[in-house]
């Protein structure tokens, strides 16, 4: 077993004890780093910059393809006003999340992901 599978599995059990649900603990976009191959830590174990960064681009990617082809494509904007829309939800919503996530993690008083 690795160190990053033993540290994933006391992650598992940190989290099952302290009643996290499955869903919060292991998330979709956690579960596809781990599929794509990549030592990902689970959300409640990462910096707020890291969660920040991870959100943001899936959801810029996801949204700004979703409101490029349904409402900006439609009515012509131009490209600088489709980018700067794109970046500032970006930034709010990693930022939410990222402060959603990193305080939960504070709340439930879990461990941080080096002494697991």
């Amino acid at each position: 077993m690795t160190e990053y599978q033993r540290r994933i599995d006391a992650a598992e059990n940190e989290l099952t004890k302290a009643g996290v649900l499955p869903a919060h603990a292991k998330p979709l976009l956690f579960r596809l780093l781990r599929f794509a191959g990549l030592q990902a830590r689970p959300p409640l174990y990462q910096s707020f910059l890291g969660i920040a960064f991870q959100t943001a681009i899936s959801f810029g990617l996801l949204w700004g393809s979703l409101a490029y082809f349904v409402f900006w494509r439609p009515t012509g904007n131009e490209v600088i006003e489709m980018l700067v829309g794109i970046w500032i939800g970006m930034m709010l919503y990693g930022m939410m999340l990222a402060l959603f996530t990193t305080r939960r993690a504070k709340t439930l008083g879990l461990s941080g992901w080096d002494d697991l």
